[in-house]
């Protein structure tokens, strides 16, 4: 028995289908490529050996730089105050553990469970009682 290459089999049968349905408008299709041209240029397989290289961007500002209303709000906080802050869908009861003037942040202590996250000041707000 003769080995057959699949997928040359199937090409050959579905070009063969493709001119049979288009065969009621060889007509115009014909009057189209002449209208278009002849020299239409067929890509090989695969993707092209050529690559064009994308422009780049603008370098981001530096993340790490922080507002002067940022270090405000982180002065309004000592260590060891309570404070609520919203992560997610929930909100938090959580104490001061840690003050980053620098950078903006507070580290607190969940009441609830011990973890310690980092938080913008914006984020957080004293409890009320």
């Amino acid at each position: 028995m003769a080995k057959m290459d699949l997928s040359a089999v199937l090409r050959v049968i579905v070009a063969e289908e493709v001119k049979a349905q288009l065969a009621p408008y060889a007509d115009v299709l014909g009057d189209l490529q002449k209208l278009v041209g002849t020299d239409v240029p067929r890509r090989g397989p695969g993707r092209p050996t050529a690559r064009v290289e994308k422009p780049r961007r603008a370098p981001r500002a530096d993340k790490n730089i922080v507002s002067d209303a940022a270090k405000e709000a982180v002065a309004r906080y000592q260590d060891g105050q309570l404070v609520r802050y919203k992560q997610g869908r929930g909100e938090f009861e959580a104490m001061i553990v840690g003050i980053d003037a620098e950078m903006g942040l507070l580290k607190l202590e969940r009441t609830s469970d011990k973890k310690q996250v980092a938080r913008p000041a914006d984020k957080v707000y004293p409890v009320m009682g």
